[in-house]
């Protein structure tokens, strides 16, 4: 049911800060509101943020050819800020706004005001909007809402049942160089034998290769060519302790070595095998129940694989060294940060979603996390975050889902001039 606010003229009135209670679910939110003339009034995107994670989410995007705000329905909100805050306690002017308003593309009527340079709307005409019932507890002096959470077991959309793309977990690799001196000669050289699950790999080098051997000027080449590859592709880099250098022979010629160090119980060969089979299976199980289908878009492919890793993965509080790899977090369910990657990129290179890593610190630690491009939009996901509150809430925590570069900067420190190989 939708309800089309009055259009009578109201040119300015006093808004005062809400003084009741927010609680959703029985949890109390902080959101910037303010009541009018005995009505209370939002923010849309704050009363977006409050409706994350529960059946009746909605993006909020701009439609330029509309001129308006749109909201969309059933569709994973895109958070801007993840944290949602209490205002002033200070009476503002409100203004009736001119910004309009649509839903699914169809114009709602709704009133807004302009309040402090935000545009805010009647919180009743939000919830029947989105079909959920706003109730005024007097006696507790809350304005409740109560909407069922996104259920662990619930279908997402029919439609047919999608491809599975196993190639897409091959290492692109091109012809070896000869004699290679430049970063990207070097990543291809770790690619091949990541791909071919090479633990060694000679290679013969000359005068001028020396010469940049016994400088060490090499060396840090290779080194960040090894960071590159591992950041891109941590769902197999991810597996490994480090990497040797070595080299052999005069100053005209010889040969240098690069050697993979896998983690502890963990074989280039029969894990990788094992880890990539094991997924294969986890999309396949999705696929066979109707939760991944032709019908989506890959937003909501990627948010079914956050939601599966979320509830199958727990988190490792003894941070074994296996539990950095996505064959440790498959074979014991659990995991630390660069394990929930790489389950988390695999799982998504399967159904058509390209993905790179972000290694920074967050809390001050070293940590890793996923770019992604979801339907030609890049953006952020921080599977670790939003595994913690949800383990422990038995619910799911999007609030690291899908956010924006400025947000996540918040609590997350990266070097943001590195160029993340997406297309």
């Amino acid at each position: 049911m939708l309800v089309i606010a009055s259009n009578t003229a109201i040119y300015a009135s006093t808004a005062t800060p809400m003084a009741a209670r927010f609680v959703v679910n029985n949890e109390e939110v902080c959101v910037d509101a303010y009541t009018i003339e005995e009505n209370n009034y939002f923010k849309l995107r704050d009363f977006a943020m409050a409706m994350k994670g529960t059946q009746k989410e909605f993006e909020v995007t701009w439609q330029s050819q509309l001129g308006a705000i749109n909201l969309v329905s059933h569709k994973a909100y895109t958070v801007e800020d993840s944290k949602l805050k209490k205002g002033t306690n200070r009476p503002k002017e409100a203004v009736v706004s001119e910004a309009k308003v649509y839903k699914d593309e169809k114009d709602t009527g709704l009133t807004v005001y302009k309040i402090g340079g935000s545009n805010y709307f009647k919180l009743r005409d939000l919830g029947n909007l989105i079909d959920v019932n706003i109730i005024w507890d007097s006696n507790a002096k809350e304005v409740k809402v109560n909407v069922p959470l996104g259920n662990m077991n619930q279908s997402v959309l029919t439609g047919a049942p999608i491809t599975i793309q196993k190639d897409a977990l091959k290492l692109p690799v091109s012809d070896i160089e000869n004699y290679p001196i430049v970063q990207s000669a070097y990543e291809n050289i770790l690619l091949y034998m990541m791909e071919h699950n090479l633990k060694s790999y000679d290679i013969p080098y000359n005068n001028v290769m020396c010469e940049e051997i016994e400088s060490g000027s090499l060396q840090e080449t290779i080194k960040v060519a090894y960071t590159q590859v591992f950041t891109q592709y941590i769902e197999q880099f991810g597996s490994l302790e480090g990497l040797e250098i070595r080299a052999d022979g005069s100053a005209s010629y010889g040969t240098q070595t690069l050697i993979l160090e896998p983690i502890s119980g963990y074989n280039l060969k029969s894990s990788k095998e094992t880890f990539f089979e094991a997924s294969t299976q986890v999309v396949e199980h999705l696929i066979k129940e109707g939760k991944l289908t032709t019908a989506m878009t890959q937003k909501e492919k990627a948010k079914v694989l956050y939601e599966w890793v979320i509830s199958n993965i727990e988190k490792d509080e003894k941070a074994l060294d296996i539990s950095r790899t996505g064959y440790g977090a498959l074979e014991t369910r659990k995991a630390i940060c660069q394990g929930y990657t790489a389950i988390y990129h695999t799982l998504c290179k399967l159904v058509g979603i390209e993905v790179t890593g972000v290694i920074g610190k967050a809390g001050g630690e070293e940590h890793s996390w996923t770019l992604a491009i979801l339907d030609g939009e890049k953006t952020y996901i921080d599977i670790t975050y939003g595994a913690a509150v949800s383990g422990k809430m038995k619910t799911y925590d999007y609030r690291y889902f899908m956010i924006s570069e400025d947000i996540l900067s918040y609590n997350h420190e990266w070097d943001k001039s590195v160029i993340y190989k997406l297309k």
